[in-house]
């Protein structure tokens, strides 16, 4: 009987149901977007803080100028950077040499200045009756040393001065001779460079400095290299094959802050990174770059053995190597393989990468920052390498020597601290991955959420009150008539809550359905939109720097919540008004509600 008369009152208004069925799906359905959005965005936010990291890197200002020498660079403090609070990790690494069991071959010598004369073979030979093109013919009887694995026993190649171009060697055909040059043309020519043997020799400290030392030689006897010029050309052979098997080893203890991994133009391509564990304990793993390890038949999971220079590379050239490890076999440690990186796109001089550079925990080598007395050191040569580019060092760009975790969204405020402390030959850049973007994007769409949470809120109030009003509290005649009938106070107010629950619940049932078709839609639309605005904004490039390609969406909470959070908010305003309107009506007497008029 309740329901049968709950439902003819209904029927009985069609136009002010229809009409508050509408206005409750509405404001529902937006409620429920309002609040999938709030939810979204602060999902999001904290998705973004675990998905991006932000990272400032360090230049030297004015590296020539005396105020700021290679001593200072190297001995910097620190401190303020570290003891700032938002500066999460500061990584300084140390780019060691490592011999290790692998070969590095480069097809461009110039990526590696360091490594002057690595390309060149030694070779034994005898010349030929007759020239190619002009430049003598020559047969090798003997390779103690190729690059690129192209010369062999028993070939004919031609011989040319280097810099000399045509121009051939008096050489006595059917003498044995011995040289060390470069190859080219796949191992068809050999040139050789006059005083290049002699200055790695000397540099290596295998030879005095006023020494001389004949680029070409003769061998007139068999027990030649027994001999004091035969035991030069050995270790010129050690000094090569050494330069070979040398790789630029980078101790860090945080990979992620190193830009070009930060920016996305190096990536993790198979394997996984270090864990923090590994870091911590100076575990002995290593990430090796993916062509390297193809060269070597190398995967994840197999180990390299590694023999480490006690000093950084930038103080020793690769080839003494030879000399540092005189035992180069007993000096190796074993590395397992965990991952294998590739550049995507080299990033220059200043962050750019070798394909021969390995990574290695800072705590698995006993060399740390705070190891390196450079005191004294001068950085004319150094730091710039001089224009022979054999006695000297190439130092790569200290950009990629020193950088730093911030917490997200910090930059400004660690900027201000930074100015503050006045840190001087410094200069600061930060890179976020395009956090800064997202994070604002996603805090524009926390705010549109607010607002529309806070106007819907309002207005379900609001059409509550006035639902309330015209299904509870103009129901005196209905109620009367009920009354009429014998009917008691329970079954008057049972009939007048479900007419509410009737009404009410259809409507925000069909409201939290519809919400829930359109929020993670609405949701999306928000977010690249406001994406769209941020990336219109031209000053912003200045905090974020490049965006990596990090993909990154919008989070969408569980379906259910945002729809049930917004029909129980509009059910609870609906039926909190009616239940006092309803109590208003039947604490009056029966006779009462008869005698009285509807208001």
């Amino acid at each position: 009987m309740i329901i049968q008369n709950s439902l003819r009152q209904v029927v009985r208004t069609p136009v002010r149901t229809s009409l508050f069925v509408t206005l409750l799906v509405a404001v529902t359905a937006f409620l429920a977007i309002g609040i999938n959005l709030h939810l979204s965005a602060a999902l999001s936010i904290a998705e973004a803080d675990e998905a991006f990291t932000t990272i400032g890197t360090i230049s030297f200002r004015d590296l020539d100028n005396s105020d700021l020498n290679l001593p200072d660079i190297m001995n910097y403090d620190y401190t303020p950077i570290v003891g700032s609070k938002y500066v999460r990790l500061l990584d300084r690494r140390i780019m060691l040499a490592g011999v290790a069991d692998v070969t590095t071959v480069f097809d461009d010598v110039s990526v590696a200045p360091s490594r002057i004369g690595v390309s060149n073979s030694v070779i034994e030979f005898t010349p030929l009756e007759f020239t190619v093109d002009g430049k003598t013919a020559v047969q090798l009887l003997r390779v103690p040393h190729s690059y690129r694995g192209y010369f062999k026993e028993g070939k004919v190649i031609t011989l040319v001065a280097g810099g000399g171009e045509g121009e051939a060697y008096q050489l006595q055909p059917g003498k044995k001779y011995i040289t060390s040059g470069y190859e080219s043309f796949q191992g068809k020519n050999c040139s050789v460079y006059p005083l290049l043997s002699q200055a790695l020799l000397q540099h290596s400290g295998f030879l005095g400095e006023e020494d001389s030392f004949a680029s070409i030689m003769e061998i007139t006897s068999e027990d030649f290299w027994e001999s004091e010029d035969g035991l030069l050309w050995a270790h010129l052979v050690e000094i090569l094959q050494t330069s070979v098997q040398t790789l630029n080893v980078y101790t860090t203890n945080d990979l992620a802050t190193m830009r070009i991994f930060n920016q996305g133009k190096a990536l993790i391509a198979s394997g996984r990174p270090f864990t923090q564990a590994e870091y911590d304990t100076g575990a002995k793993v290593c990430i090796i770059n993916a062509a390297t390890a193809k060269h070597n038949g190398l995967q994840v999971g197999d180990r390299i053995s590694l023999a480490i220079s006690e000093q950084p590379l930038i103080f020793t050239g690769v080839g003494s190597m030879a000399e540092d490890f005189p035992d180069v076999a007993a000096s190796r440690e074993s590395y397992e393989i965990i991952g294998l990186y590739t550049i995507i796109e080299n990033m220059g001089a200043a962050y750019g990468l070798h394909e021969d550079t390995v990574f290695v925990p800072q705590r698995s080598v006993s060399i740390q920052p705070d190891n390196i007395t450079v005191a004294g050191t001068d950085n004319v040569y150094s730091v710039r390498g001089d224009s022979e580019g054999i006695s000297e060092v190439f130092l790569p760009g200290w950009e990629n020597f020193v950088s730093f975790r911030l917490v997200n969204g910090s930059v400004e405020a660690f900027k201000e601290e930074m100015a503050q402390r006045g840190l001087s030959g410094l200069n600061f850049a930060y890179y976020d991955q395009g956090y800064s973007k997202i994070s604002g994007a996603l805090s524009g769409m926390k705010e549109t959420a607010a607002i529309l949470t806070a106007i819907c809120a309002a207005a379900g109030l609001g059409i509550g009150l006035l639902f309330a009003l015209l299904f509870v509290g103009r129901q005196q005649r209905s109620i009367a008539i009920m009354y009429s009938l014998g009917a008691g106070r329970k079954k008057a107010l049972a009939f007048l809550m479900f007419s509410v629950l009737l009404v009410a619940g259809i409507a925000v049932a069909v409201g939290g359905f519809t919400g829930h078709i359109l929020s993670d839609v609405i949701a999306e639309t928000a977010y690249t939109r406001n994406i769209e605005n941020m990336g219109a904004d031209t000053s912003y490039s200045g905090v974020s720097g490049e965006d990596s390609g990090v993909g990154f969406h919008v989070v969408s909470p569980p379906g259910h919540q945002a729809p049930l959070a917004a029909a129980a908010a509009i059910l609870a305003v609906s039926l909190i008004p009616s239940s006092i309107f309803a109590a208003r009506v039947l604490k009056a007497e029966p006779m009462q509600v008869l005698t009285s008029k509807e208001e």
